[in-house]
């Protein structure tokens, strides 16, 4: 892997970002995790993953078609 490879983007402050905590604030931690996990849940369905394939789930397991998916973007 390449040092543009292992290069981390940093978060910045958008309305993007923004509405993503609007849309968590009211939450308590519980419903949070529910509505990660149904996220998760329709991204593997919708990718053909299985869930221990996720980089945030399984950060030590990138396949190529996770890596292929993350080029296209």
């Amino acid at each position: 892997m390449s040092k543009e490879e292992k290069k981390t983007t940093k978060v910045v402050n958008s309305e993007e970002h923004n509405n993503l905590i609007k849309l968590f604030k009211d939450e308590n931690p519980e419903n949070r995790q529910k509505i990660l996990n149904d996220i998760d849940e329709v991204l593997c369905v919708f990718l053909n993953f299985k869930q221990n394939e996720l980089p945030w789930i399984n950060p030590k397991k990138h396949t190529v078609k996770w890596g292929k998916i993350f080029k296209e973007n």
